[in-house]
């Protein structure tokens, strides 16, 4: 069965970041897109963030206390069904580049060498 869900973090999150970490993964940034996909058609959003590879796509929404949130269909036939600990993942790793590009850290991202698919991120303060 499909259904819309929230990707919860335990921080709110930042509008800025959402738009660095599409940046970074290559996802598509559809700024003032007003539909986005999932099983049942289209919901309303904000702005929507298109995966490639995916049918489906993620909305960026604000809650009743007008906090953003992405929410997403995660129904296996949409392509999203494996993405929800990738984008946290890669939300917290875009935090990081923007808190330290705000504090004009210098800072630099190694991935594994033997290609798990980890990232780490190193700041010099």
């Amino acid at each position: 069965m499909s259904h819309v869900s929230k990707i919860e973090i335990e921080e709110k999150y930042d509008f800025n970041i959402i738009k660095q970490m599409c940046l970074d993964n290559k996802w598509k940034f559809c700024q003032g897109q007003t539909q986005f996909k999932q099983y049942y058609g289209s919901t309303d959003c904000l702005h929507a963030i298109k995966i490639p590879g995916a049918d489906y796509e993620i909305g960026v929404i604000k809650d009743e206390e007008g906090e953003w949130q992405l929410v997403l269909d995660e129904y296996m036939s949409g392509g999203l069904a494996n993405v929800r600990a990738r984008l946290k993942q890669s939300y917290g790793i875009a935090t990081a580049k923007v808190t330290a590009k705000k504090n004009r850290y210098r800072f630099y991202e190694r991935k594994s060498p033997v290609g798990i698919g980890w990232k780490r991120i190193v700041v010099e303060i």
